[in-house]
């Protein structure tokens, strides 16, 4: 006995996988791959919000070693280019140096050895608009501070500081963490009388801020940001991949990540090309309250400035806090937490664990039939939610492409 053959279309695919596959995304690019369907998957946040199909562009990969996270992602970054998206990684285990020279990129390491120099309050990055150029080197530097002492500025530190950068801004061509550090320590009469306090009053109040920057310039990282002005690399490279691997589990690493987040706002702010801004390891940031909270403000610019942020996690409870890694993101408060994912509407779900399973449940929305998928998800099999529309694809490399992924070269030698 013969069974008729059966035929059907995309649009019988929901009711075969209820609740997994959706429909079509309306883009043409960057091919992923393909879905359930056989049917090319397709995926471009800023084609997407052009058509209404994304309220933000930002989004999170997230899934086990060795299922084809980062391949996904290199590969993406790799095609994205392509297309003349500009591309900023901040990779802190050394991985993408293969896409960037694939690219004729460049690769900025950054470390103890003060070979680069980088200034978080630079005049180099400042756009057109000095108003909003001051109010974001202020919002790096107060950044900075709390980040270095480890709870958010009191209202006295506060106005501490800005008077502070207000005197080096009068008296310096280029205003540098040493300068506002001097001034801190050696207010000017003139701050007190603009902010209404004796002098004797206003040096009290700035001590730990000025403690603060001088335990940062003190320490081991601090000749990286002790400069006048930023050296050895360049922010509007078409692809750059910023190195911090020397700075990984280290409190020195969210003062880099405030200081690069303000200098590519000033960049991107004055350009018109779409940036995409992975930051891999996102634990890393997450860790630190207040590199979090920057970062969050950061997301919520995305679409003012045209730049699509990845965070990549190897679980969600690195994003959560929840993880039995001292490190990761425990700190984190949830309510910013909540703001942080909000802001991001694209989710691409590796294979997980069960119990991580049940986390990304909670925290990104999966229903049941998702949640159970996705602990049986092979290599380069992820799980593709944008914005609500959900598709189970398979990544496709091309051999130009194997080598720039290649993450398992030494454990094969």
């Amino acid at each position: 006995m013969r069974i008729p053959r059966h035929e059907s279309t995309t649009a019988q695919l929901g009711a075969a996988y209820p609740f997994v596959s959706g429909s079509a995304l309306p883009v043409d690019r960057v091919v992923i791959g393909r879905d359930l369907s056989g049917c090319s998957f397709a995926y471009d946040p800023f084609d997407l919000y052009q058509a209404g199909v994304l309220t933000n562009p930002n989004m999170v990969v997230m899934g086990q070693v060795g299922r084809g996270k980062s391949a996904l992602v290199k590969s993406y970054l790799y095609r994205q280019y392509a297309f003349g998206r500009r591309i900023v990684v901040i990779d802190p285990k050394g991985e993408y140096a293969s896409l960037a020279t694939a690219v004729d990129g460049e690769v900025v390491r950054l470390g103890v050895d003060g070979a680069r120099r980088f200034n978080p309050l630079g005049t180099a990055w400042r756009d057109s608009d000095q108003r909003g150029a001051g109010a974001l080197e202020y919002s790096v530097l107060e950044g900075i501070c709390e980040a270095s002492i480890g709870r958010r500025l009191l209202a006295g530190e506060s106005v501490a500081l800005g008077a502070a950068l207000t005197d080096a801004r009068r008296e310096c061509s280029t205003v540098t963490l040493r300068a506002v550090r001097d001034r801190l320590f050696c207010p000017s009469d003139l701050a007190a009388r603009a902010i209404g306090i004796g002098r004797d009053r206003l040096e009290e109040v700035s001590e730990t801020p000025g403690l603060a920057i001088t335990r940062l310039l003190g320490g081991a990282f601090g000749a990286m940001f002790d400069a006048h002005d930023t050296q050895g690399f360049d922010l509007t490279n078409p692809l750059l991949v910023v190195d911090v691997a020397d700075f990984y589990r280290s409190d020195a690493l969210s003062v880099l990540l405030i200081s690069l987040f303000g200098a590519l706002q000033r960049v991107v702010s004055r350009s018109r090309v779409p940036t995409i801004f992975v930051i891999d390891e996102a634990w890393a940031v997450l860790a630190n309250p207040f590199a979090a909270s920057f970062m969050q403000s950061f997301f919520k610019l995305a679409r003012s400035l045209g730049i699509a942020n990845v965070l990549v996690a190897h679980r969600p409870s690195d994003i959560a806090g929840e993880s039995g890694d001292p490190h990761p993101g425990a700190r984190f408060a949830p309510v910013a937490l909540s703001g942080l994912l909000s802001d991001c509407e694209t989710i691409v779900t590796h294979a997980l664990s069960t119990r991580e399973a049940a986390l990304a449940q909670q925290l990104f929305g999966l229903n049941d039939r998702q949640c159970s998928l996705v602990t049986g998800l092979g290599r380069n099999v992820a799980l593709w939610s944008v914005a609500r529309r959900v598709s189970l694809v398979r990544h496709h490399l091309s051999d130009r492409e194997m080598s720039l992924v290649d993450t398992d070269a030494r454990m094969r030698l």
